[in-house]
């Protein structure tokens, strides 16, 4: 599908990628830059739980830090595939680590800053 949408033959993925595997493992690669950017921007330091908010928000404002549409994609993935549900899963849990600690950093008790 990927292939008919952007006009190619399906073969030309391999002149990029030696197989399947390889392919697969550059996109969640990519994917996962979505979760490195959530977890640098909650580090940042920042004077108030507003101001760091507002600097975790800069991922979804620019699109060079989060990238909305292959986070719902991989997220479609792992409604069929274990094996990506295993990294969503990781991630998700990498991503509410990094936003609970930044809220802790401000003096909330773990179970709000979870929330």
């Amino acid at each position: 599908m990927l292939a008919d949408r952007l006009g190619v033959a399906r073969s030309s993925f391999y002149w990029y990628f030696p197989n399947r595997s390889n392919f697969v493992a550059a996109l969640l690669e990519r994917w996962e830059h979505n979760t490195r950017s959530i977890v640098d921007r909650s580090q940042r330091h920042a004077p108030t739980i507003t101001a760091a908010c507002l600097g975790v928000f800069e991922c979804w404002a620019d699109r060079r830090l989060f990238n909305v549409a292959l986070d719902h994609a991989v997220r479609e993935w792992a409604a069929r595939d274990g094996e990506i549900a295993n990294e969503v899963r990781n991630a998700d849990a990498v991503r509410v680590a990094a936003l609970a600690s930044m809220f802790q950093r401000f003096g909330f008790g773990v179970d709000e800053a979870t929330v």
